[in-house]
């Protein structure tokens, strides 16, 4: 089952499962948003950095682990959310450093860390309620795929793709 296929599979979805989460969180803040200047589905731009985020911890935690039980499930998702903060965070502190922002914060990665340290406190909630479902969704999605697959492979580690010169 840890085969080359399932490794395309299993990305290609994940990045579909990533593009359906990111746009079920704007549309649960399009549906609180008022009609003010600030939009509240605009805080959700950030997730989508979830694109990168869940295709590549997937990779990570699921396929080279060769185990996708329900405590790897929250793993991915405890990994997806972090990697996502860093980026956006790096994001922050890039932007600033280029636009000479962080004169009144000190530094450009402390005015970073500081505005997506509080973007992640405000959806860490609904992050998790939208993606932990989506995750074990796929699993269901991508497992029911290869059903048929050898069961004795299950807990096997996934081969690496290249075999290295000996």
């Amino acid at each position: 089952m840890w085969s080359r296929h399932f490794l395309a599979v299993g990305l290609a979805s994940a990045a579909a499962i990533a593009v359906a989460s990111s746009t079920l969180m704007w549309l649960i803040f399009a549906g609180f948003a008022g009609s003010g200047h600030f939009k509240l589905e605009s805080i959700t731009i950030p997730a989508t950095v979830g694109l990168i985020g869940y295709p590549s911890s997937w990779y990570f935690v699921v396929y080279r682990a060769g185990d996708w039980s329900g405590g790897r499930i929250i793993v991915l998702v405890m990994l997806t959310y972090l990697v996502s903060f860093l980026l956006v965070a790096l994001g922050l502190g890039a932007y600033g450093a280029h636009h000479g922002v962080a004169s009144q914060w000190g530094s450009p990665m402390l005015m970073a860390f500081s505005l997506a340290g509080l973007g992640a406190l405000l959806l860490a909630f609904p992050y998790a309620a939208v993606a932990t479902p989506m995750a074990f969704w796929h699993r269901h999605l991508v497992m029911s795929r290869f059903a048929g697959a050898n069961e004795s492979s299950r807990c096997e580690p996934a081969r690496p793709l290249r075999q290295g010169r000996e």
